[in-house]
Order: C-alpha cells, then structure tokens, then sequence
C-alpha cells in the first residue's frame, strides 16, 4: 500500500520549484467541552500524501537543486497518558504505510527545520510552501495558519506559498487505491438503503428508518461520509435536511441521501422509495422524469465532456419532463423546481476539491439530478457515484436498485 503514497509524493514533489521548503500538518483534535474531544478527522490533503490518520503529525519536504529530503515528526507519549488513551503509531508502522522512514520527535522540528534555513551549506532556501486554501474562517483557524504567524517572526526574508492547490490537482484523478475504497464504501451504502427499504413500512417517524442506515454502518465498523438526510414527505423537498424527526404521512415517499467512508473515502448516494412500497401514479411520473435524467446523464459523461453543457443539459431533460406533464409551461421555471447542480466531485471529501471545465478519465463524480415540487408533497432525487473513462463512464453505484418495478417488488417481497 504504501508504494501508492511514495508515488503521489513523487507527483507532489514535482509541481514543486527548488529551494523551497513544504510542510503539511495532521491536524489537532479539537475541544467539544471541558474535557471532551470531538472525534479526529485528519487533514485530507496531510492523509492523500501520508496514509497516516493520527493528530499531531507533521510531514516535511526539504527540496534543493538536486536533492530531496523529506521527514515526518510525531508527538512522544508520555507512559501515564498511554495508560489513558492508548500509544502513538510505531516507527515501523509508519514506514509499512507511507513509505517515511526519517521519523523524528516533534520536540526535534524547529531544530531540523532551522538546520535547513539557517544552514549556508544545505543550498538557498527561500520560500516556504503551507496547506493553505484561498479561505480562511478567523473562527476556525489551521495549525497550518498558526505555523504561517510563527515562521513568519522567525524567517522575515522568506516568501511564504500555500501548496492547497498544488495537492488538490493532483487529487482529481484518482488511482486504483482511491478507487477500491470509494467502491468499498459504496457497497456499504447499498446494504444500509436495503435495510432502510425492508422496515421502513413499520416504522412512524424518518429517525426510525434513519437508524437502520447507521445501525449497517457500525456493522461494518464505519460512519457516516456525512449527515445522513432521511425527508418524507414536504420535508424532501429542503436540499440539506438534517433533522428526521417528522412523522410520516399516507401514500409518503422518503428521500435519501446519505453516504459512508472507507479508509477515508466517501460514498454519496441519494435514493428515493415510497413508505409502504407502492408509488401513486403522479409519484410515478414524476420520479420517471428525474430517472430518465439520470441515466441519460449518466451515459454522457466521458472524457472531455464540458461541465457546462452537464449542467445544461440535464435542466434540458427535467424541463422537458415537467413541460410533458404540464406542471411548467417555459424552460426557465424549472429552476423552481430544480435548484442544485447536477453533481460534483467524490473522493476524500463528498464534495472533494479541485477546479475543472472538463471531465478527464480518472475522474469519480456524482450524477444526482432532482425535482421539488411542495405544492404536491413530492421531493425526488436520484444519485449514483460515476468514474469517468476515455470512453464514457461506469457507474460504480448500479446494484443499489433505482427502477420503479425493482423498488416496488424488492419492498413488496422483503
């Protein structure tokens, strides 16, 4: 596994110039109250390049003329608070799954670093590359900003360069690793939609069928990629709702839209299925509308198909659904209807970063078209996780049912 994280380094490494320093933190664990942490969730950028997942860790490229030297510090334990919560990664763990092997104490980094700075025998080092994106929330600062305040007293005569986009470039193609976990993850997903669709007809209120999904997950010794989103009703007709506490109604479909992480990966999947497993005949015609886009999208995407025209033209095919049926008369009111893009970027994050106008092989997207119409109680979204090829895509969601008839005789039958 770790030959995976050496060579996206490598990769990493070359976007860079000479004579540059580039540090990436973990991150910290950060206080919920008094004595209580939230749970860690690692830097994505730190785990893409490291495989590593523990707080406190430092990863640090030393790149002259013509060498390269890179170093991971890490936090020593005292024998009392390992009693506590449990010792530090080993040395040999870290070199068996990234590939590091100059491990030192965190104690040892403003020595190793100023060694490099300081030194007129290491070569000109004259910048220093850091994790930072574009924004930043003065409420929730980064390690990384708080090391940019510091070496900035320290090293004045040194430039200061954020490395965020160099990585999350790098992080649109995803490799055969990437891959396998997403796929992973997916298969996850699919087992929590199933056990939602088989007791969702005895169940009075959306946290009842919700507890099913999380219940499928710590099965499988995972979490949520996200907070899970279980609306029946009205309630689906609200992009991000969270709370799952309405009581179901008659003739009631639920949406959901939910995910799972493997190895850090996220799934994100959004289904749709009628309560007590029978869709009404408007229910029908409309969920046909946004699964005809589906699909139809889905086909589409390939190699140098322009972001553009995804979006346009699956506002295209809802619209002319809804034209069909007669709940619009012109293109542009579907927009009451439809008000989110058709899908985005799946890997790390559930909305995983970099910036493109193109598809380009390598590349894991969702296809997640919709319709919300309030007036008629009806909320629908349909959303599969697409990896795109030279020669169009495949769809690594297709097991998890989403044809009326397959939904309709799976919940009868179940």
């Amino acid at each position: 596994m770790k030959e995976y994280f050496i060579n996206r380094r490598e990769k990493f490494i070359a976007t860079l110039p000479n004579g540059c320093v580039a540090l990436l933190f973990s991150g910290v664990k950060k206080n919920m109250s008094n004595d209580l942490d939230y749970p860690f969730v690692v830097d994505k950028n730190f785990y893409y390049l490291t495989g590593l997942e523990e707080d406190k860790l430092i990863y640090m490229l030393i790149k002259g003329n013509d060498f390269y030297k890179e170093f991971l510090f890490t936090e020593e334990r005292s024998k009392e608070k390992e009693l506590w919560i449990g010792p530090r990664m080993k040395r040999h763990d870290i070199l068996e799954i990234s590939g590091l092997e100059n491990v030192y104490s965190l104690n040892d980094f403003d020595r190793v670093l100023g060694s490099y700075l300081k030194s007129d025998t290491q070569g000109v080092f004259d910048a220093i590359y850091l994790n930072l994106p574009k924004t930043v929330d003065p409420f929730n600062k980064k390690v990384d900003e708080y090391y940019a305040n510091k070496l900035k007293e320290e090293y004045p005569n040194i430039y200061f360069r954020s490395l965020y986009n160099n990585v999350c470039n790098l992080r649109l193609i995803k490799d055969k690793l990437e891959i396998e976990n997403i796929c992973k993850a997916i298969s996850i997903t699919k087992q929590g939609i199933c056990e939602m669709m088989k007791n969702a007809k005895n169940c009075n209120y959306e946290y009842e069928v919700e507890s099913f999904y999380v219940w499928t997950l710590k099965q499988h010794n995972t979490i949520e990629s996200f907070k899970t989103i279980c609306a029946s009703g009205v309630n689906a007709t609200i992009l991000h709702y969270e709370d799952n506490n309405s009581a179901f109604l008659d003739d009631t479909l639920i949406l959901c839209d939910l995910g799972s992480l493997k190895n850090n990966y996220a799934s994100d999947i959004s289904r749709t299925f009628p309560k007590y497993g029978k869709f009404t005949d408007m229910q029908k015609k409309i969920y046909q509308i946004v699964l005809n886009c589906n699909k139809e999208m889905i086909k589409k995407l390939k190699d140098g198909y322009s972001r553009r025209e995804y979006e346009e033209e699956a506002a295209n095919l809802l619209a002319k659904g809804l034209i069909e049926l007669g709940i619009i008369k012109e293109f542009d009111e579907v927009f009451k209807y439809y008000y989110h893009s058709v899908g985005h970027m799946l890997g790390l994050d559930v909305h995983d970063v970099g910036k493109f106008d193109e598809f380009k092989a390598g590349m894991v997207v969702t296809c997640e078209p919709g319709l919300y119409i309030p007036e008629l109680n009806i909320g629908i979204r349909i959303e599969d996780d697409i990896l795109i090829t030279k020669d169009g895509s495949i769809n690594l969601s297709k097991d998890i049912i989403k044809e009326i008839d397959e939904i309709e005789e799976f919940m009868t039958n179940c």
